[in-house]
């Protein structure tokens, strides 16, 4: 496999994980399960298995007891880099 194949594997995994995570966020009555990501991805089950794999080691995702996906403590984690930048914007 060459560079460029992998740089544009890569890349469509990243807008993956950054698309799943946003509908993650979308509030949805019943939760977010791995059926209705795929549906929503336009990809399959595994592929969202995958993705959610990466998430959760970083805490960005979660699953609750019924299986649904809900956004994790790593989000806030993130957040808190925006702190200095918000304090900024606000003072000019």
């Amino acid at each position: 496999m060459g560079p460029v194949k992998l740089m544009a594997e890569s890349s469509q995994t990243l807008e993956r994980g950054i698309m799943l995570l946003h509908l993650v966020n979308r509030d949805r009555p019943g939760g977010w399960s791995v059926t209705d990501l795929a549906a929503e991805l336009g990809v399959g089950r595994p592929v969202v298995y995958r993705l959610l794999t990466a998430l959760e080691k970083f805490d960005l995702v979660r699953r609750d007891e019924a299986g649904h996906v809900l956004l994790g403590i790593g989000v806030l984690r993130l957040s808190t880099g925006l702190h200095p930048t918000l304090s900024t914007l606000a003072a000019d």
